[in-house]
């Protein structure tokens, strides 16, 4: 068999939700699949990604012309190799307009249809102009939660049998690191030092982040030692958000007490999650809250908004709190520093949920889907 997949998450997204998606999920496919030929197609010029040696890849730089949706070198290279399936990981994006093998497309959250404001107009322009197409030619569309998959149906009235709920998975790497080692590896890297409660994930307007700082405001006034810290890619299309919210710092008098990281090494996020107090996670919607997953299987604490995509992936673990309800916030990040009983035992909780969610498992499951077309 022959897949081609599209990694532009590994080559182009590195700190954002989709790069670590896709690298993960190529990094895994690779090591328990290594029977069919890969082509992995991506758009830099340095494309470091290491593979199994027994698998049989081919990282290919077509120079797909993404900008207008052109995705001619694609369906050229499938006839001309001959491939079996091609996969778009990327909310099927580079699915091509003309049928040339089976199209799988994962998609990983419907921002543009559920609130357009959480997108600038380039993106809206882009999912306005090519979503259709990844509904009619995609032969499956793998989605990452069930909520997800209720809002495709809804959305785009999607029959049940094209859709594929698979969960995505807690990377083997996130595990509890011992305290000496988080400090000497965020003091010497990243010149943080002391205790802080993190937020993880690139700096987008649905994060509610500046509901956390004005929160974290009346918890540091009896914790003025304590940090906020943010760890995530404030560029590009952030950055109009990220100038937003250091302004509100500034009116505050917050900036010596919170830290913005910008993206970090993928490796030492197990470090950052280990030390932090809590892990905060507001945000108004996710497809799959893989960060928040990530430092639970740090042993830290999560705090995350009482809503409906994070109810289904964490049940009663972790403590949901009302994002709206300042008092709430101020109350139960307090109360979670402060209360080594209650940290106790929403860690104890939070153990349960991690070790239902494993990459082996969404191998498995997107092994079935490629072999239904084998």
């Amino acid at each position: 068999m022959r897949i081609c997949i599209d990694s532009i998450g590994v080559s182009n997204l590195s700190g954002t939700g989709l790069g670590t998606f896709t690298f993960e999920f190529l990094k895994n496919l690779l090591y328990m699949y290594p029977q069919p030929e890969y082509h992995l197609l991506y758009d830099s010029e340095n494309f470091d990604f290491k593979v199994n040696r027994n698998s049989k890849v081919f990282p290919l730089n077509l120079q797909i012309n993404r900008l207008n949706n052109d995705y001619s070198s694609i369906e050229n290279h499938i006839i001309k190799n001959k491939i079996d399936i091609y996969h778009s990981p990327n909310n099927g994006f580079s699915i091509p307009e003309n049928k040339k093998c089976h199209y799988i497309s994962t998609v990983v959250n419907l921002l543009p249809v559920v609130n357009k404001n959480f997108v600038d107009d380039k993106y809206l322009e882009k999912f306005n102009r090519v979503f259709n197409n990844v509904v009619k030619n995609s032969d499956k569309i793998i989605v990452v939660s069930e909520f997800l998959r209720e809002q495709l149906k809804n959305y785009f009235d999607i029959p049940d049998k094209k859709i594929v709920v698979n969960y995505p998975g807690c990377s083997a790497i996130f595990k509890p690191k011992n305290e000496e080692s988080c400090v000497n590896i965020l003091k010497s890297k990243y010149k943080i030092n002391g205790d802080y409660i993190l937020h993880a994930g690139s700096i987008h307007i649905r994060k509610n982040l500046e509901k956390l700082i004005k929160a974290f405001k009346y918890v540091n006034l009896y914790n003025k030692n304590l940090k906020l810290v943010f760890v995530g890619s404030c560029k590009g299309k952030r950055e109009a958000y990220y100038k937003k919210l250091r302004l509100l710092i500034e009116d505050m008098d917050l900036i010596d007490s919170v830290i913005f990281t910008g993206e970090v090494d993928y490796n030492d996020m197990p470090y950052f999650y280990s030390k932090a107090k809590c892990v905060i996670n507001l945000s108004k919607y996710e497809g799959f809250p893989l960060t928040s997953l990530e430092a639970m299987a740090c042993n830290t604490p999560v705090i995350w908004n009482d809503v409906s995509f994070f109810k289904e992936v964490f049940g009663d673990s972790g403590l949901p709190v009302d994002a709206n309800d300042h008092n709430m916030l101020v109350d139960e990040i307090s109360d979670i520093i402060n209360n080594t009983s209650k940290r106790e035992q929403i860690i104890n909780k939070q153990s349960e949920v991690t070790y239902k969610y494993k990459w082996e498992k969404n191998i498995i499951n997107t092994i079935r889907v490629y072999e239904t077309f084998c």
